[in-house]
């Protein structure tokens, strides 16, 4: 015996066998007839009817271009803000630039200039930390006679035992980093000063028409500190007096002249651009340095002379700036 009930459109078969021949009852007995409203058809031509398909067209259409609108805004959007990076990144390259007329402007490595002429003068010899870093990253780090010059040495004092061509080479590759980096402009660069340039640093009378040879027999009574003999306290790090140092000391320990610019005189003998007289394997020296005690070579106007490959330990040099009254890229 079988029983069997419907609930709904479900059927559900219920069995309860009462002995071995039970059947189940017939389908066509159970199943109702399907309304209307769940046949397939019907629904389906009721969209057609609520939603046209001229409508779905549009939507569909519409849709494309919201997605295209969306797609525009976001790429104007990424533009502009890329734009505006950019400016920003250029307007932070353009304040960082040395200009004509920049006072104590500071470079990538920490060192300072002061505008004297048409360029921007160093105000203190090239540090042992500047010329560390170029050494680093160049193959200069093999010649290795500055990191031992025979007395110590700390980041701030003077590089010594470098040559007038190591000197050339640190301004090539400072002129090539801060180009790169955004702090010089393509018409600026690094170099060692002319004589003419660190005449007019040290205060000397325009001088015109003679090589730097002649200069050491015209010795102007001037010295970086006035007229006075012997130096006064505080002058620079020479040997003629006691000033705290046997050998070099910190840049910047004694007092600047009247461009804010300190140890022309003492501490280390500088490099400069031009050769001494005739002799291409030679260049002028200027300055005076920590061993230096003759009254004659303190003298603003007093050159000495080195061969380009020499080095020794109280050589050094500094740098300036030239093109700094260009107008920037």
């Amino acid at each position: 015996m079988a029983f069997a009930f419907v609930c709904g459109s479900r059927r559900q078969e219920i069995q309860f066998v009462f002995g071995a021949h039970a059947r189940p009852l017939p389908v066509s007995r159970i199943d109702p007839v399907q309304p209307q409203w769940q046949s397939v058809e019907w629904r389906r031509n009721l969209r057609h009817k609520l939603m046209p398909r001229w409508f779905k067209t549009f939507l569909t259409v519409w849709f494309v271009f919201f997605l295209i609108y969306l797609s525009g805004l976001a790429f104007c959007h990424g533009r502009i803000r890329q734009e505006e990076r950019s400016v920003a990144s250029s307007a932070e390259a353009l304040s960082r630039q040395p200009s004509s007329g920049s006072s104590d402007w500071e470079n990538s490595l920490g060192m300072k200039f002061v505008q004297v002429g048409d360029v921007l003068f160093g105000m203190w010899e090239t540090r042992v930390r500047d010329f560390e870093t170029f050494a680093n990253a160049t193959a200069r780090n093999n010649a290795s006679e500055w990191r031992t010059p025979g007395f110590p040495q700390e980041p701030t004092y003077p590089v010594v035992c470098v040559s007038w061509e190591d000197a050339m080479a640190f301004c090539k590759w400072l002129t090539k980093k801060e180009r790169k980096e955004g702090w010089l402009t393509a018409h600026q660069r690094y170099r060692l000063p002319t004589d003419a340039e660190w005449s007019m640093a040290a205060g000397c009378r325009k001088e015109t028409g003679l090589v730097a040879a002649s200069f050491a027999a015209f010795i102007a009574p001037v010295y970086p500190w006035g007229k006075a003999w012997p130096p006064p306290p505080q002058a620079g790090n020479y040997a003629v007096t006691e000033d705290g140092y046997r050998h070099t000391s910190p840049v910047g320990s004694f007092n600047p002249n009247r461009f804010g610019i300190h140890d022309l005189a003492g501490n280390v003998w500088e490099w400069c651009m031009d050769r001494y007289g005739e002799d291409n394997n030679a260049h002028t020296l200027r300055g005076g340095a920590w061993n230096s005690k003759s009254q004659d070579v303190l003298l603003s106007s007093y050159r000495g002379l080195g061969l380009t490959w020499c080095r020794a330990a109280d050589r050094g040099f500094r740098c300036v700036i030239e093109g700094a009254s260009d107008t920037p890229d």
